[in-house]
């Protein structure tokens, strides 16, 4: 049985990307996101390249609920979700005290809440595959350090890898792959939406563009690394993070975050 490959945040940047490498592999799509032109261009483009089938479903998974629609959706049309794709949340450039109550919540709903309720929903038809189901969830190198001015964006970080981490553990012996992509800095409309692009951090030679980062994360998944970090300059920062008193690194990454704030708020 051939089941379908669903990303979220399908729209642009890293989960574009991830979405287009799947289909190269052969991969039917389900494309989610809140642009319905954007998806159903992207669908147009894929099938045509590939010989792939693509379906888009336009949701706003940064609701309550939000997961529980998109699963009805694939329910109703009779798609059996053999890959999720995890892609779509959100940053924001802020200290946590002055962030709108509004945006703390869609924050947690988007990047945490609503990631756990798909795998979770779509966790129980993936055993029906003898082979090639799975989970990406799309964290970030952020998981592995606290953010000051960005303290609710690393958190909800920190928690995808964990959680991703344990359920690689968890399904291993099922036969279900479940990865944690975790890129550095990277070249997407993120940056602007987040309001870092003029953050020091930014200007590091470890930012990569979005292409190579999505085809770690694809080529990690497939197979089955707990933990996919794109480039060897995010590698070795990670692993340099470990032997660094952590009250230093809270200090150099406020440091990082800094000239971003203040252009905010400018």
């Amino acid at each position: 049985m051939k089941g379908w490959t669903l990303v979220t945040g399908a729209s642009g940047g890293i989960g574009l990307d991830m979405a287009e490498m799947f289909a190269e592999k052969g991969h039917n799509l389900i494309l989610v996101a809140r642009s319905e032109d954007k998806l159903k261009a992207l669908a147009g483009t894929l099938k045509e390249k590939y010989k792939i089938e693509a379906e888009v479903i336009p949701c706003d998974l940064g609701v309550p609920r939000g997961a529980e629609a998109l699963y009805k959706a694939t329910q109703d049309k009779g798609f059996k979700v053999q890959v999720l794709v995890n892609n779509a949340g959100f940053g924001e450039m802020a200290p946590f005290a002055k962030m709108s109550a509004g945006r703390v919540k869609q924050m947690v709903q988007l990047n945490i809440a609503t990631l756990v309720d798909l795998c979770h929903l779509y966790l129980q038809g993936m055993e029906e595959f003898e082979k090639g189901a799975g989970i990406l969830n799309v964290a970030s190198t952020a998981a592995f350090q606290p953010g000051p001015e960005m303290s609710l964006y690393y958190a909800t970080k920190a928690f995808v890898l964990s959680f991703s981490e344990g359920l690689h553990e968890e399904m291993k012996p099922k036969g279900i792959h479940v990865s944690a992509l975790c890129p550095g800095p990277t070249r997407t409309q993120f940056m602007a939406e987040a309001g870092i692009e003029d953050g020091a951090m930014f200007k590091l030679p470890i930012v990569l563009d979005s292409k190579p980062v999505a085809r770690a994360g694809v080529n990690g998944f497939l197979r089955n690394k707990a933990i996919v970090v794109p480039g060897f300059g995010n590698r070795s920062l990670i692993f340099s993070l470990r032997l660094t008193p952590r009250s230093w690194v809270r200090c150099m990454v406020k440091s990082l975050h800094k000239t971003a704030v203040k252009s905010a708020e400018q």
